[in-house]
């Protein structure tokens, strides 16, 4: 096995700086929507033995998920396997100033997003793309293709009991990247020569447990808002508070497309809780945030012992961005978290490159926070010295 190598970049002017708005960088990128049917065979899931009735099961399943003592059918699971298909709602964008990169970026989101995470203006200020991860790559010359997870706007539809599960997320994820390297996403899409996988939070828990199971799918894979520790999480995860979709906002999710295994947090306070870090934000981010959310499945927490993590057989470089205040993954306090010896190592011991950046002032939404666009560039910078 290689040596790891880790870098620690100070970027405290990033972090505590309050940027005037960036440009009007939407000039420089334009991006096409994809309906694209996906299909997966033969996917284990966990059997979920209960149905969240009403809001009191509801917060019992939080108790449940956050008990020292797991239920047993958690501890013996019994699995039942999925073959289906979905139609996954796409998004690709492209830099029209300048030559395509033939690397391309395949971006996941998180727990409560859906994929305008990586594409996030403010409706008051839509010349700010401060918070678009998408412009900065696209400045750098990166085509990305972003999509809504299973269950989320427009990808599905699915029961989020039975299939919004993380093993079945993550066989999705399989063949769009698959479909993708085979140039057979969409005749407008082209076929890339490498592709590099950029995850946040859940997101990044999936490409992990890709690189675990599907070692040579992708070239580089960059992990943000995700640490490999467990040990924080649960705690964090109180600050969900496991609303019942449907009946937080029935007009936006009704429950006949969002029944009762779809919940999301109560209010915008549990979302600085848990994604944000105050004064790093500004509050009419938190306001838009909390007013584009979207719903989770109580299951994709309960199913997550299903993936494994430890990845030896990836050589491809790897690359963690947390922030340092990211509650859930580091308690509050990142340093120290990630670094030799540390899960966030030990996943990948088969790498001879791995590097983490901690973004002092950060909370858990990295995006969310001001200045994000610096952050942005130095995951640019870090994949063209990798020659994608």
């Amino acid at each position: 096995m290689k040596p790891t190598t880790s870098l620690l970049l100070a970027m405290v002017d990033m972090a505590l700086a309050r940027p005037s708005p960036s440009p009007n960088t939407g000039k420089h990128y334009e991006c096409e929507t994809y309906n694209i049917p996906i299909s997966v065979a033969n996917v284990p899931t966990l059997a979920v033995p209960f149905t969240v009735k009403d809001q009191y099961e509801a917060i019992d399943v939080l108790a449940t998920l956050n008990n020292r003592s797991p239920p047993d059918w958690l501890i013996h699971p019994k699995l039942v396997n999925v073959s289906a298909t979905y139609n996954m709602a796409m998004q690709y964008c492209f830099p029209v100033d300048q030559p395509v990169s033939s690397t391309l970026q395949l971006l996941t989101h998180g727990i409560g997003f859906n994929a305008s995470y990586w594409d996030f203006y403010l409706p008051s200020n839509p010349s700010d793309a401060q918070y678009s991860y998408i412009s900065a790559a696209t400045a750098a010359g990166y085509a990305t293709l972003s999509y809504n997870r299973l269950g989320i706007d427009g990808s599905g539809p699915a029961d989020p009991d039975k299939e919004v599960q993380p093993t079945v997320e993550l066989a999705i994820m399989a063949r769009i990247i698959q479909t993708a390297r085979e140039g057979k996403l969409s005749e407008k899409i082209p076929k890339p020569s490498k592709i590099v996988h950029v995850g946040h939070s859940f997101g990044s828990i999936l490409s992990n447990a890709l690189a675990a199971t599907a070692p040579t799918l992708f070239d580089g894979i960059v992990l943000t808002g995700y640490t490999g520790d467990t040990q924080y999480q649960k705690g964090n995860s109180a600050a969900l508070g496991f609303n019942r979709a449907s009946d937080q906002n029935p007009s936006r999710w009704p429950a006949a497309q969002y029944p009762a295994g779809y919940v999301t947090w109560p209010n915008k306070w549990s979302l600085q809780l848990g994604f944000f870090s105050y004064p790093h934000f500004d509050p009419a981010v938190l306001d838009h945030t909390e007013a584009i959310k979207a719903p989770f499945s109580t299951a994709e927490f309960f199913a997550a012992g299903l993936l494994k993590f430890a990845a030896p057989g990836l050589v491809a470089p790897v690359l963690y961005v947390n922030g340092e205040k990211d509650l859930g993954n580091c308690g509050g306090n990142c340093t120290g978290v990630l670094g030799e010896g540390t899960p966030s190592w030990t996943n990948f011991n088969g790498s001879s490159d791995i590097e983490s950046v901690i973004v002092p002032g950060y909370g858990h939404g990295m995006n969310m926070h001001y200045g994000a666009n610096k952050f942005y560039d130095t995951i640019s910078e870090w994949m063209k010295l990798r020659g994608f």
